[in-house]
């Protein structure tokens, strides 16, 4: 029987990458879209790995080689239902019950959602990690919209409450960890949200931001396998990470960076659920920031992050279900394997009080019977010995007659 902890191999869920297939060759052949060049800012990616640095083109040309076309594809997904949006519309999402009249609503998930950043930074120091001696800033205030002007806890705050509204509609249950600008929350206690609550998901919004003018598209960031906090969560956000980046770039068009293996993130570090921070875009890229703040554009950035979530919770989301059905059949199973042996134990009891009761009995009644025997023999000896003074007495009533008569005589003689 598979078990909670039991590793799994990392993989994207077949409802992402079909999701993923289809629309980023339909995006990618409207607008063109190509990989960013690497820059020296690529350097500050330490945790960047070798599998994360897949393309756009890359998603796209593994698309292409099926032989099929996005169309195709398309028409193919909507008679099976595997694609998230043409599930949600039909009804039949992974996970998704819908309650009866009078029944309380079933949701198909749990997600925590973190505008990144707020209105003023809280440069007061906390530890990167639980138990940990290295401090970071509790919380900044992020960039800002180098032609817009718009700070980036605004952004956030803004896409956040319009994903909120977006997953209410799929029928998630949403917790916000912030719906104001000012309001002061660490990085940390954001995270305590998500651990309290044990969302199936924590997603952190956040934009980007570097000296490189020209740099532009999206990223997600995860912790490593060897995050001393919560590696044994990295399969799970790496999954989540995947799913709403490629989800993301597909149906908004922006560039696809890479997923960002980190372990300087103490937001992350302090979370116990599955996260990922979305790094939307860059603000520090003219063209990129007045596109983030577009409504259409808007629209189709959340659109995308929720349709990664819908699709990490096809895979997710079920293997959650499946785990806590295996729990509830071990616990069962627990349950009748107490009560048996209980039973066991009574019966046991139960059999050596009747033999320690059987025991008692033979030895009371052969301490009667041995009491009785005694007693008739006392008696016997009493009636022994009455008889035999009896005798005596009368042996002696003889003897002294005798001797009387013998007596008698002599003096008679005489």
């Amino acid at each position: 029987m598979k078990k909670g902890s039991e590793k799994k191999k990392v993989k994207r869920s077949s409802a992402c990458a079909a999701l993923c297939g289809i629309l980023l060759a339909a995006v990618l052949a409207g607008t063109g879209c190509s990989q960013a060049q690497t820059t020296p800012a690529d350097q500050n990616r330490a945790g960047e790995t070798a599998a994360s640095g897949k393309t756009a083109a890359g998603i796209a040309a593994e698309t292409a080689s099926t032989g099929k076309t996005a169309g195709e594809t398309a028409a193919q997904t909507a008679a099976t239902g595997e694609t998230a949006s043409e599930t949600a519309a039909i009804g039949e999402t992974a996970g998704e019950e819908f309650s009866k009249p009078g029944e309380e609503k079933e949701y198909k998930g749990l997600i925590v959602i973190d505008p990144g950043h707020q209105q003023y930074g809280n440069s007061d120091q906390e530890p990167v990690g639980p138990g940990a001696s290295q401090t970071k800033a509790k919380v900044s205030s992020g960039t800002s919209g180098v032609a817009s002007g718009v700070p980036e806890y605004q952004l956030t705050l803004e896409i956040s409450l319009k994903l909120r509204d977006e997953l209410e509609e799929r029928d998630y249950k949403v917790i916000m960890c912030r719906d104001t600008n000012e309001i002061d929350i660490s990085n940390s206690e954001r995270a305590d949200i998500a651990n309290d609550a044990e969302a199936d998901a924590f997603v952190r919004i956040h934009a980007n931001g570097c000296g490189d003018p020209g740099r532009s598209g999206a990223m997600t960031i995860c912790q490593t396998p060897g995050n001393a906090y919560n590696g044994h969560l990295y399969e799970k956000s790496r999954a989540l990470a995947d799913c709403i980046l490629d989800a993301y770039v597909l149906a908004t068009g922006i560039n696809y960076e890479y997923v960002w293996e980190t372990d300087s993130m103490s937001g992350i570090n302090w979370s116990q659920v599955p996260v990922t921070i979305v790094e939307m875009g860059y603000m520090t890229n003219s063209e990129e920031d007045l596109n983030m703040q577009d409504s259409q554009m808007q629209e189709k950035m959340v659109d995308g992050i929720a349709d990664g979530i819908d699709a990490y919770m096809v895979q997710y989301g079920q293997e959650n279900e499946t785990e806590e059905n295996e729990t509830e059949e071990d616990k069962a199973e627990e349950n009748e394997a107490l009560e048996n042996k209980a039973e066991e134990n009574k019966a046991e009891e139960n059999e050596e009080l009747e033999n320690e009761t059987e025991e008692n009995k033979a030895e009371e009644n052969e301490a009667l019977e041995n009491e009785t025997e005694e007693n008739e023999a006392v008696e016997n000896e009493k009636e022994e010995n009455k008889s035999e003074e009896k005798d005596a007495v009368e042996n002696g009533s003889e003897e002294n007659k005798l001797e009387e008569k013998e007596a008698g005589e002599s003096t008679y003689e005489k």
